[in-house]
């Protein structure tokens, strides 16, 4: 190591398992810093991290495997990567972006030109009509 520093990488992540009172697996999950302490509180149980990792991707490897051998009820996932493994919801689109979408961009700005009327010459509203319908 340079100048007799070294970098100790530290046990950042842990995957972590939440218990009923009874002792009854419910959750299975991979953590930093405070996750466990606040998901216990959110979900009113008990919790306990069951392994500790350096990297991410290995507690996420871990995760995964510990949800296929013990299928808890409340992991709605395979784990190794939580929101970001669930597909994104497509954004709901305006009707202007639906119409632009059908008719294109230039035909949706001529239109949207032609709708103005902003006392233009006859020969741009000749131009932009050919553009907005053909």
């Amino acid at each position: 190591m340079a100048g007799g520093v070294h970098q100790v990488m530290e046990w950042r992540f842990y995957v972590y398992e939440l218990r009923s009172d009874e002792g009854e697996l419910l959750y299975i999950g991979k953590g930093s810093g405070d996750r466990l302490r606040a998901q216990c509180s959110k979900h009113r149980c008990r919790g306990s991290a069951v392994a500790y990792f350096r990297r991410e991707r290995d507690a996420y490897a871990f995760e995964r495997e510990m949800i296929a051998e013990t299928k808890p009820p409340r992991n709605k996932h395979s784990g190794g990567g939580g929101k970001r493994a669930t597909p994104r919801r497509a954004r709901r689109l305006f009707d202007w972006e639906r119409e632009m979408a059908a008719i294109g961009t230039q035909a949706y700005a001529a239109r949207t030109l032609l709708r103005l009327d902003a006392g233009l010459p006859a020969s741009t509203l000749e131009a932009l009509r050919k553009v907005a319908y053909g």
